[in-house]
């Protein structure tokens, strides 16, 4: 399905995210089925960078990436590049309460030449006291009966 809306109702936060402090502390806090390790340093211009590295103890696969985030906080742009061990680069763009209070919009793309396989997903979401919505569209999944203007990336590449 290209395009999906979720809607969380008059909760403070939506459902899909009960769970993110519980994975994270048993994820990141408690390694039961693997051994890891996460470097992060910042220059005196503002960009991050993060090398993490994962070594899964059942398998010995060893699996990291490297990351650069650069933030424009007063325009509420963030930019996130990362290459992974297995070929993958990843890029996220996010624009946070620029169009309106609460909305978040953003774009995940990825890109494995090795395989030859992209992905590219826009995220509109809408936060506000009693209303929390999602809305998410996979550019490279639009259906070709009627092209518009997302589908022009498709045909000629992103």
């Amino acid at each position: 399905m290209p395009l999906a809306f979720s809607f969380c109702g008059h909760t403070k936060t939506c459902l899909q995210d009960l769970g993110k402090s519980v994975h994270d502390l048993l994820n990141k806090d408690y390694h039961f089925s693997s051994s890891s390790l996460e470097v992060k340093t910042q220059t005196p211009s503002g960009v991050t960078f993060k090398v993490a590295g994962n070594r899964d103890l059942k398998t010995d696969a060893i699996s990291g990436d490297i990351e650069a985030k650069w933030y424009d906080r007063p325009n509420g742009l963030t930019v996130t590049q990362a290459w992974t061990t297995s070929n993958t680069l990843r890029n996220n763009i996010e624009l946070d309460n620029q169009i309106a209070d609460g909305v978040k919009l953003s774009l995940d793309s990825s890109l494995a030449p090795e395989k030859g396989t992209k992905n590219a997903l826009i995220t509109a979401i809408a936060k506000h006291p009693g209303f929390h919505s999602r809305a998410l569209l996979d550019i490279f999944r639009v259906r070709r009966r009627n092209p518009g203007p997302i589908d022009l990336f498709d045909s000629y590449g992103f």
